[in-house]
């Protein structure tokens, strides 16, 4: 069994909401996506977050339903229990001050509050920036995400070259056996326009190890890409505005 999502436009309110097949309780898509919609939607906290549990006897069906600034989310719930364990479980969490920093107003109307005395480096050439994200990625414990336009899995991270250690497929691979959950983001290219094939990038991914997991964005459009730079280490080391992690973007301040 599958559980479809639809996206469609609430006509009160003119704002997309995404709703789950109610004929289907499965967990996946079916077809040759089926692995990159393991996580389908992600559905942030923000300044317009609410839910709505809904017990609909005529459909013998438990709804949750979840709103914030981009749309709204109904999802299904196989049982009144269960239905239940959510309203507590998202009860239990909008208490925490994490969510109070999301959900509340900020300064500016901000997404998130200020955060005073943050760290933070720049960096200008990618033999250093590359060093950086390495070491991070060594000393991940719960979880890794990458974001790139392109992607190059053999990528030397750390040099000179002495051993497989600091290349990237074999640096994630090693993660991953450990338990780190590794998610990553490519760019759908279109072959012949640009010059790599992300799908090449995302099969071999996929085949070091089940914690890694892919997606390439966008999986229609023609006339925009996905062009973020990013990689976050267990959410509290980020590497924003970055580098691809790719061939041809190391170099050293004498742009060697």
């Amino acid at each position: 069994m599958t559980r479809k999502v639809h996206k469609i436009r609430d006509q009160e309110t003119n704002e997309n909401t995404f709703e789950l097949d109610p004929e289907n309780h499965g967990l996946s898509l079916p077809g040759r996506t089926r692995r990159n919609w393991r996580l389908c939607k992600v559905f942030l906290m923000d300044q317009e977050f609410a839910f709505r549990p809904k017990e609909d006897k005529g459909l013998r069906a438990n709804f949750l339903k979840l709103y914030n600034t981009h749309g709204k989310l109904v999802t299904i719930c196989p049982s009144t229990t269960k239905l239940l364990e959510w309203n507590e479980a998202l009860t239990a969490v909008l208490r925490t001050q994490a969510a109070q920093d999301y959900i509340g107003y900020n300064r500016f109307g901000s997404f998130a509050p200020p955060r005073p005395n943050t760290q933070a480096t720049v960096f200008i050439d990618g033999a250093y920036y590359m060093e950086a994200v390495a070491r991070a990625i060594a000393q991940a414990q719960h979880e890794i995400f990458i974001t790139d336009w392109c992607m190059n899995p053999e990528l030397f991270l750390r040099r000179p070259i002495q051993s497989n250690t600091w290349r990237l497929d074999k640096l994630l691979q090693a993660k991953a056996r450990q338990g780190v959950r590794i998610c990553v983001i490519l760019y759908a290219g279109i072959e012949k326009v640009v010059p790599f094939v992300s799908a090449k990038t995302a099969g071999h991914l996929h085949s070091l190890h089940p914690n890694i997991h892919v997606y390439r964005s966008p999986l229609i459009k023609w006339f925009w890409s996905h062009h973020e730079k990013m990689v976050a280490i267990d959410q509290s080391i980020v590497f924003m505005g970055g580098i691809d992690l790719c061939f041809g973007r190391w170099d050293t301040i004498d742009h060697r």
